[in-house]
């Protein structure tokens, strides 16, 4: 392709735009740069770096205002950065090529997922997870992207099973265990049901504190956004997965917390008269059969406080 007609026939194509004949252009393009690699690729990951340098050229040139030479230099680079990709494929034949599933819960709602492994993941309400539509065959990485989850992981003892949540990484072989990820806690905490977990901090946190902790059942760690620290505690892994059988409780928790939970489970716009309110401790618990109405009235005896609602709000105040 002449240079003078890159920059249109790229975007053309990359927004769908193009007519077959520029789209066989391009595509040939392609053909041809991965070809100056010599090196074999089957169909399947040819196919597969073909579009992550379409997605990465598009990433570049979208919304940006280059003259002509700058974009034929930054083409040339990402094409460079792609043949690397090809060079290492050919060194790592078993890197997976899968494509990638989003799953996201409604408010109010639980949703379980079954992976191609036969483990399962059940979602709190307003939850989010990504996750391979087939693992590698090094490991099972997962990815909770917010929220909460219950995660029965068959064993492989060839390909640990990891889950990542905010930079946090816990890594089993097989086991049953808990994480809560709501970005309303201050917190990410890891609770074991059964077998045994490891959890670890990002290599950029490890110099503060301790950078891995070990769980056996009924431990749990916890990381603390502000402080980046990574503790170890004793508690009940029963109670903590009890959101699974429409159980609820909260221990020493902020009244902020808890109303962001009974959004999340009840769909219900709670507000406060006075932010202080905010600061209060929660220490309570709930079964399935309890209504809102129930819990609402049990937190507000327990602090001392009243409610009305307006404007489809329910106003949380000091009881004076």
């Amino acid at each position: 392709m002449k240079d003078n007609r890159i920059l249109k026939i790229l975007s053309r194509y990359l927004n769908h735009q193009s007519d077959e004949a520029e789209k066989v252009k391009v595509e040939a393009w392609y053909d041809q740069e991965f070809a100056k690699s010599d090196l074999k690729l089957d169909d399947t990951k040819r196919a597969f770096l073909r579009e992550k340098m379409k997605r990465e050229i598009n990433r570049e040139i979208s919304d940006q205002k280059y003259t002509l030479k700058q974009m034929v230099l930054m083409i040339a680079s990402v094409i460079l950065l792609f043949l690397s990709f090809i060079f290492y494929f050919s060194i790592n034949p078993t890197i997976d090529t899968s494509k990638y599933i989003t799953r996201k819960v409604d408010i109010g709602k639980n949703l379980i997922v079954k992976l191609n492994d036969s483990s399962l993941v059940t979602l709190n309400a307003g939850s989010e997870i990504r996750y391979p539509e087939r693992f590698s065959k090094k490991d099972r990485k997962i990815y909770l992207i917010s929220g909460e989850a219950f995660f029965e992981v068959k064993k492989d003892a060839k390909r640990p099973f990891i889950v990542e949540t905010g930079g946090i990484e816990t890594k089993v072989l097989g086991t049953k265990f808990n994480i809560n990820y709501y970005s309303f806690f201050d917190k990410i905490s890891v609770t074991v049901a059964s077998g045994k977990v490891k959890v670890s901090k990002p290599d950029s946190l490890k110099s503060g504190g301790d950078a891995v902790v070990f769980l056996l059942p009924n431990q749990q760690a916890i990381f603390d956004k502000n402080s980046k620290l990574l503790t170890k505690k004793e508690i009940n892994a029963d109670k903590v997965k009890g959101w699974m059988n429409g159980e609820l409780y909260f221990d020493n928790e902020k009244l902020s917390h808890v109303v962001e939970v009974l959004k999340t489970r009840f769909n219900k716009d709670i507000v406060f008269q006075k932010p202080a309110l905010q600061e209060y401790r929660v220490s309570l618990g709930f079964t399935h059969t309890d209504s809102f109405d129930q819990i609402l009235y049990a937190i507000k005896k327990a602090n001392n406080l009243k409610s009305l609602e307006k404007e489809g709000k329910i106003v949380l105040m000091a009881n004076l």
